[in-house]
């Protein structure tokens, strides 16, 4: 199935904590599981993405990626 990458999205954190995520549209059916799924690109490769649902109509589905990390203290 193929997903496009529809936006991304900065949250507003502490300066040591990055926060955003990742909304990507799909098909209406079938409708992907909560879980982790395999992700092909022809630029960034092969890896591995949680994802969930986060709308949907008879259009399509929303799936969402969310990244959350502490960053390294400057010394």
């Amino acid at each position: 199935m193929t997903l496009e990458l529809a936006e991304v999205n900065e949250r507003p954190t502490p300066p040591d904590i990055e926060l955003f995520s990742l909304v990507f549209h799909g098909p209406a059916a079938p409708r992907l599981p909560q879980q982790i799924h395999h992700f092909e690109h022809a630029a960034l490769g092969a890896f591995d993405l949680f994802i969930t649902a986060i709308a949907g109509d008879d259009q399509g589905i929303s799936y969402e990626a969310v990244f959350h990390r502490l960053l390294k203290k400057k010394p």
